[in-house]
């Protein structure tokens, strides 16, 4: 993906994130827009990562993202579709 994650997704990669949540290919195009205008590297680190959880998901368990999130690091061709099915889940 490298320096081409303003792109759009691919019809595979929104069939990809409708079949793991119950958003609209509108509501997940328009998901991806905003992380891409928030991120314009395709990348997130740890740290804003952590505030966009929390603010979120207040009630949610900070220790289990800590634990589950960064220490695998994801395959580099799909970082911005997991982060993409971050926000609509």
């Amino acid at each position: 993906m490298g320096s081409g994650h303003s792109r759009k997704l691919t019809s595979a990669e929104v069939e990809d994130l409708l079949s793991r949540c119950s958003f609209s290919t509108d509501h997940i195009v328009e998901l991806h827009r905003e992380f891409v205008r928030q991120y314009p590297s395709g990348y997130i680190d740890r740290a804003a990562f952590m505030r966009s959880y929390e603010a979120r998901f207040p009630h949610a368990d900070r220790a289990f993202c800590d634990r589950s999130v960064y220490r695998v690091p994801p395959p580099p061709k799909k970082i911005v579709m997991l982060v993409t099915v971050f926000w609509v889940q």
